[in-house]
């Protein structure tokens, strides 16, 4: 057998490059739904096949990497594994406990305007706003319905 040359393995290495690329826009959206970028993948791993086989029809060897080659069904989680911890965390701020004291405390005075003293929604509103002026009205009614 033959061996590679630089232009069939610049070919390679720009496939292998764009399937990664594009592999990896799937597992960072963590769907299987975008259409364009699964029908791009599977075009790439098509033209990936028939280097390969042309490669080998002509009797090139082929590099370690193109022979264990396998389509992105069969390597999802190896995929997974090889990209950075930090690709799909998503940094938020920490919860505050004393906010957390806070809307628990507006959960109650709503208790208390609706129920025992019979307010309606819009007057509970106001009075909370009031008592709350740290909300807008609809921050507070947000709180309300969690």
């Amino acid at each position: 057998m033959t061996e590679i040359d630089d232009k069939s393995l610049s070919l390679w290495h720009n496939l292998y490059e764009r399937w990664l690329v594009s592999a990896t826009k799937i597992i960072k959206v963590d769907t299987f739904s975008d259409d364009t970028d699964i029908s791009e993948l599977l075009d790439i791993e098509n033209e990936i096949s028939t280097c390969i086989n042309a490669f080998t029809t002509v009797g090139i060897e082929l590099p370690k990497a193109m022979e264990d080659f396998k389509p992105f069904l069969e390597r999802y989680h190896e995929i997974c594994s090889e990209l950075p911890n930090n690709v799909d965390k998503r940094i938020t701020r920490p919860k505050n406990p004393k906010v957390a004291k806070q809307i628990q405390k507006l959960h109650i005075r709503y208790l208390v305007l609706k129920d025992k003293k019979g307010y309606i929604k819009k007057k509970c509103l106001e009075i909370l706003a009031a008592e709350f002026p740290q909300w807008a009205v609809s921050t507070i009614e947000t709180y309300l319905k969690k």
